[in-house]
């Protein structure tokens, strides 16, 4: 069973981004249903595990060109609430904290913040186990 047949629910951060557009149009949900399409096609074909003979093939360039939107996206939905936080301390004033409110103040036992990309990073793992959550969900039932 693929993902597309799945009602995959987005987290806020990312739906505040592409609201107004269903499953079908949306193209954010469906890089992510063509990426793990991908990934269950390559993992059960041997030959297409080494990287160099997947990127040559038309499925590895466009697992490319959905995981470099997918970046894209979730580095966009990151600068805004950056943003945002910045403007106003809406951590403070909130009574629920969103999940990327807490990637975006965490701190290290030395102040040290997530860089840009463990944040983005952080957030594609999210979405991911969100999909891949709803396809269990949806096996098992």
């Amino acid at each position: 069973m693929s993902a597309k047949a799945l009602a995959i629910p987005l987290p806020d951060f990312i739906e505040d981004t592409v609201s107004g557009q269903t499953e079908e149009t949306n193209p954010y949900v469906k890089a992510v249903n063509r990426i793990t399409d991908t990934v269950v096609f390559r993992l059960t074909r041997p030959i297409l595990l080494w990287d160099f003979v997947f990127y040559m093939t038309g499925t590895g360039r466009q697992f490319k060109k959905d995981c470099d939107f997918v970046h894209s996206v979730a580095e966009k939905v990151i600068d805004k609430r950056k943003e945002t936080l910045v403007r106003a301390a809406i951590v403070t004033e909130k009574r629920f904290v969103d999940f990327l409110d807490i990637l975006l103040t965490a701190r290290d036992e030395t102040w040290n913040g997530l860089t840009r990309i463990e944040i983005r990073d952080e957030v594609d793992t999210f979405l991911v186990e969100v999909s891949i959550q709803a396809e269990l969900r949806m096996l098992l039932w």
